[in-house]
Protein backbone atom coordinates (compact mmCIF):
# COMPACT_ATOMS: atom_id res chain seq x y z
CA UNK A 1 0.00 0.00 0.00
CA UNK A 2 1.04 3.58 -0.65
CA UNK A 3 -0.18 5.44 2.43
CA UNK A 4 0.35 8.80 4.08
CA UNK A 5 2.72 8.82 7.02
CA UNK A 6 2.16 12.38 8.19
CA UNK A 7 -0.12 15.20 7.07
CA UNK A 8 1.11 17.83 4.63
CA UNK A 9 2.84 17.90 1.26
CA UNK A 10 5.55 15.47 0.23
CA UNK A 11 8.44 16.86 -1.80
CA UNK A 12 10.52 15.13 -4.46
CA UNK A 13 14.00 16.58 -4.93
CA UNK A 14 15.16 16.01 -8.50
CA UNK A 15 18.67 17.18 -7.51
CA UNK A 16 19.31 19.63 -10.39
CA UNK A 17 18.01 17.30 -13.09
CA UNK A 18 17.03 18.54 -16.53
CA UNK A 19 14.12 16.31 -17.62
CA UNK A 20 13.00 15.88 -21.21
CA UNK A 21 9.83 17.80 -22.09
CA UNK A 22 6.79 15.61 -22.38
CA UNK A 23 8.47 12.58 -20.87
CA UNK A 24 6.66 10.81 -18.07
CA UNK A 25 8.70 9.45 -15.17
CA UNK A 26 7.34 6.82 -12.79
CA UNK A 27 8.32 7.85 -9.26
CA UNK A 28 6.52 5.28 -7.10
CA UNK A 29 4.70 2.01 -7.76
CA UNK A 30 2.63 -0.08 -5.36
CA UNK A 31 0.62 -3.27 -5.46
CA UNK A 32 -2.11 -2.48 -2.91
CA UNK A 33 -4.12 0.68 -2.48
CA UNK A 34 -3.43 4.34 -1.79
CA UNK A 35 -5.12 6.93 0.38
CA UNK A 36 -3.72 9.89 -1.56
CA UNK A 37 -6.33 11.78 -3.58
CA UNK A 38 -5.02 14.71 -5.68
CA UNK A 39 -1.32 14.25 -6.50
CA UNK A 40 -0.82 17.88 -7.56
CA UNK A 41 -1.83 19.17 -4.13
CA UNK A 42 -0.14 16.41 -2.13
CA UNK A 43 3.24 16.26 -3.90
CA UNK A 44 5.65 19.06 -4.73
CA UNK A 45 9.06 19.11 -6.35
CA UNK A 46 12.32 21.00 -6.34
CA UNK A 47 15.61 20.75 -8.16
CA UNK A 48 14.56 20.84 -11.82
CA UNK A 49 16.83 22.85 -14.12
CA UNK A 50 16.83 23.82 -17.76
CA UNK A 51 13.91 24.81 -19.94
CA UNK A 52 11.71 21.95 -18.70
CA UNK A 53 11.64 23.02 -15.07
CA UNK A 54 7.93 22.58 -14.42
CA UNK A 55 5.70 19.53 -14.43
CA UNK A 56 2.65 17.74 -13.14
CA UNK A 57 1.98 14.66 -11.03
CA UNK A 58 -0.62 12.03 -11.90
CA UNK A 59 -1.78 8.67 -10.67
CA UNK A 60 -1.77 6.03 -13.37
CA UNK A 61 -3.08 2.72 -12.11
CA UNK A 62 -0.80 1.76 -9.25
CA UNK A 63 1.89 4.34 -9.87
CA UNK A 64 2.69 7.98 -9.22
CA UNK A 65 4.07 9.67 -12.31
CA UNK A 66 5.64 13.03 -13.09
CA UNK A 67 5.50 14.61 -16.55
CA UNK A 68 7.97 17.37 -17.37
CA UNK A 69 6.50 20.44 -19.04
CA UNK A 70 8.50 23.21 -20.75
CA UNK A 71 8.59 26.54 -18.99
CA UNK A 72 6.07 28.75 -20.84
CA UNK A 73 8.69 31.30 -21.92
CA UNK A 74 10.96 28.55 -23.30
CA UNK A 75 8.10 26.94 -25.18
CA UNK A 76 7.11 30.29 -26.68
CA UNK A 77 10.70 31.03 -27.67
CA UNK A 78 10.95 27.63 -29.39
CA UNK A 79 7.71 28.23 -31.24
CA UNK A 80 8.85 31.67 -32.43
CA UNK A 81 12.21 30.34 -33.61
CA UNK A 82 10.53 27.50 -35.51
CA UNK A 83 8.05 29.92 -37.12
CA UNK A 84 10.91 32.20 -38.13
CA UNK A 85 12.85 29.35 -39.71
CA UNK A 86 9.80 28.14 -41.63
CA UNK A 87 9.10 31.64 -42.90
CA UNK A 88 12.72 32.08 -43.93
CA UNK A 89 12.67 28.82 -45.93
CA UNK A 90 9.61 29.98 -47.91
CA UNK A 91 11.19 33.26 -48.95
Amino acid sequence: NFTKGTPGAYQFNFMNSAPNAGWTYTLVTWTGSTDFTNPNTTFTYTGLTGANNTGTFAFNGNSLQFTAVPEPTSALAGLLITAGLLRRRRA
